[in-house]
C-alpha cells in the first residue's frame, strides 16, 4: 500500500498524496474530480482490505459488489475523513484517529492522516470534523 519515509508517501499512498495535491486534486497522482473534494468535504480514501473489512490470511469478502482478498488496496471516493471506508464518519472514525493519534510515527490514510502528509495532527482533526458537520447520506 505504500510507506511514509520522513518526507513523502511511495506506493499507492504516495499517488494518492501526489494527486491530494493540498486538497486541490490538481497533482499528478490518483485524482477525483468531484466538486465537493474541492471544497475538502470529500476526497480518495485508502485502506488496507485486512484493516478496512479485519480479514486476515486467505479469507476473502465482498465489498461494493467486489470480491477481495486481505492483500487488497481499497480506494474509495468517500467523506474526507471516512476512515474505514463504510461511506460515512461516525464514531468509528473518530475512534480509530484517536487511537492512532496517541502512538508518534502513526501515519497513512487508514489511521488517520486524512492530508497525506506522514503526521497524524490537528490538521486531520480538521479535516474529519469539517467533513463530519457537513456529511450527508453516506456514499
Amino acid at each position: 500500500m505504500g510507506t511514509f519515509n520522513g518526507t513523502s508517501y511511495d506506493g499507492v499512498l504516495g499517488m494518492l498524496a501526489s494527486g491530494y495535491n493540498f486538497s486541490s486534486y490538481t497533482g499528478n497522482g490518483l485524482i477525483t474530480t468531484m466538486t465537493d473534494a474541492l471544497s475538502g468535504l470529500t476526497g480518495l480514501g485508502v485502506g488496507q482490505s485486512a484493516d478496512v473489512l479485519g480479514i486476515a490470511g486467505s479469507t476473502t469478502a465482498i465489498y461494493e459488489g467486489q470480491i477481495v482478498d486481505s492483500t487488497a488496496i481499497i480506494v474509495k471516493y468517500t467523506y474526507a475523513g471516512d476512515t474505514n471506508l463504510d461511506g460515512l464518519i461516525d464514531a468509528v472514525d473518530y475512534g480509530i484517529i484517536d487511537n492512532y493519534f496517541q502512538f508518534p510515527g502513526s501515519n497513512a490514510y487508514f489511521n488517520g492522516d486524512y492530508n497525506f502528509d506522514g503526521i497524524i495532527d490537528a490538521a486531520d482533526y480538521g479535516i474529519i470534523d469539517n467533513a463530519y458537520q457537513l456529511q450527508g447520506a453516506p456514499l
